[in-house]
């Protein structure tokens, strides 16, 4: 057993994270060994890295496909990887567009598709219902192609009410007044979409549901056969306090449905401990889910499910490689190159413009350069 797990009372359980960000800019050599760190210190079997070409809070990045899928194949067959899609936030964002690119990540060889356009900051900057037309071809692919797809959808109802929402979130933009569309609003779009394609393979993340209720989480699920959530720190242990024994038996009765996951970013240690840099959300999530006492976590004093051991092995690790595979899928290698070649073209004559910052560029066109060596040097599908 590892140090980890024995210091803080878990089960030997080797987890799975499905949900793994890379959005701070950093030499991707040094990202590749945060990841191989944090998998090392909190015994992870495996991640999935779940890409975002722009973040609510931390700016754009063109390259996060390109780099998820380069730390995937590094990292070993037993990791995971899912594409996101890019906009420009102008005409040239249209159905063909939305389309070509989740043709190329599927081609690319993604595991899924990572999706932040439900986050009402993200929605609001987006301007399309998420059922709306333009993304029908969009979900109509994912669907045909059985592709797994993690969506974030709407915000804590705290963020609809400034005298609730935190400075943090406030600074960070997530307030949600008059001119963001609503919780009832972003819920009413998922099922507008999902009654076009229903069935779509479609993981919400951070158990978030319309009424933040164990009856409405289970109606989603009852209704949606092939849906589920994953289990990013949200609001999901706060919200246990309203219902414990409810929410208890959600969680025992849905264990096939849901999936740890951490939102854990690639957070450089700067002489940090690995657990004051990774482990705040990683180490409570666990203590919910199998911990034996009572513990404080962001003011509140959460009571754990105390899981028995089944439904710790369903939602710790089993549901993810039932989902994703034993393995990851084959990387068009050849594609991936060209890939990078194309978005250092576009980085050196500045078609980004201020959403790349110059600071920014000789770091990430040496990225690129490290990553198409990379990817030249391998077969052409792997």
């Amino acid at each position: 057993m590892s140090d980890y797990l024995k210091e803080h009372g878990f089960s030997d359980l080797r987890a799975c994270d499905a949900h793994i960000h890379i959005i701070y800019p950093h030499p991707i050599e040094e990202t590749e060994q945060i990841l191989r760190s944090v998998c090392g210190y909190f015994a992870y079997d495996r991640i999935a890295i779940m890409s975002m070409t722009e973040s609510s809070n931390k700016g754009c990045d063109p390259f996060a496909n390109v780099k998820a899928l380069y730390l995937r194949e590094r990292l070993g067959v037993h990791h995971y990887a899912f594409g996101s899609l890019f906009h420009w936030y102008d005409g040239r964002d249209t159905a063909q567009s939305f389309l070509e690119q989740v043709r190329k990540i599927d081609a690319l060889g993604f595991d899924g598709v990572k999706m932040l356009e439900g986050k009402p900051i993200m929605r609001k900057r987006f301007a399309h219902p998420l059922d709306d037309p333009i993304l029908d071809g969009f979900w109509g692919y994912i669907e045909a192609r059985r592709l797994p797809i993690t969506l974030h959808l709407t915000d804590p109802s705290d963020m609809w009410d400034r005298s609730k929402c935190s400075e943090y979130a406030i600074r960070a933009g997530w307030f949600c007044d008059e001119t963001f569309p609503t919780r009832r609003q972003l819920f009413a779009e998922m099922e507008g979409f999902m009654r076009k394609f229903p069935a779509l393979r479609l993981t919400l993340a951070h158990l978030f549901n319309v009424e933040e209720t164990p009856r409405a989480a289970a109606q989603f699920l009852e209704a949606h056969e092939y849906a589920g959530f994953d289990l990013t720190p949200g609001d999901l242990m706060r919200l246990s306090l309203r219902e414990p024994e409810n929410w208890r038996a959600f969680y025992r009765d849905y264990s096939t449905r849901l999936m740890y996951g951490t939102d854990t970013y690639n957070i450089s240690r700067d002489g940090k401990t690995p657990e004051e840099a990774w482990g705040y959300r990683p180490t409570h999530l666990r203590m919910f889910l199998e911990g034996q006492e009572d513990f404080e976590y962001a003011g509140d004093i959460i009571q754990p499910l105390k899981l028995d051991g089944r439904q710790k092995r369903l939602i710790l690790r089993d549901n993810l490689i039932a989902h994703l595979g034993e393995c990851h899928r084959p990387a068009d290698y050849a594609l991936a190159a060209e890939e990078c070649a194309r978005l250092r073209e576009m980085l050196k004559k500045g078609e980004f413009g201020d959403r790349v910052s110059g600071e920014r560029i000789p770091m990430e066109s040496r990225n690129l350069e490290v990553m198409e060596a990379f990817f030249r040097g391998q077969p052409a599908v792997r």
